[in-house]
């Protein structure tokens, strides 16, 4: 956990805020600690604009193609 903390730089606060919300839920602060813990080497380089890349994608898919029925999907 140290390591991972250590490793977070600028956002160890941020993980640390994570923890203290969780501590008075044993498991969702077991699942906090494992998430962290098990971050070091992961990362992932977003260009500056890839939200409103993805936000102007998602508007030129037409919306009947976003509401295609799956074979054997139920409605809920």
């Amino acid at each position: 956990m140290d390591i991972a903390l250590q490793q977070a730089k600028h956002n160890k606060a941020e993980l640390e805020k994570v923890l203290k919300h969780f501590k008075h839920d044993s498991l969702k602060y077991r699942a906090a600690c494992f998430l962290i813990e098990n971050m070091p080497g992961k990362y992932s380089i977003l260009p500056y604009d890839s939200l409103d890349r993805y936000k102007n994608f998602l508007k030129i898919i037409p919306q009947n193609v976003l509401r295609r029925r799956i074979p054997g999907q139920r409605d809920v």
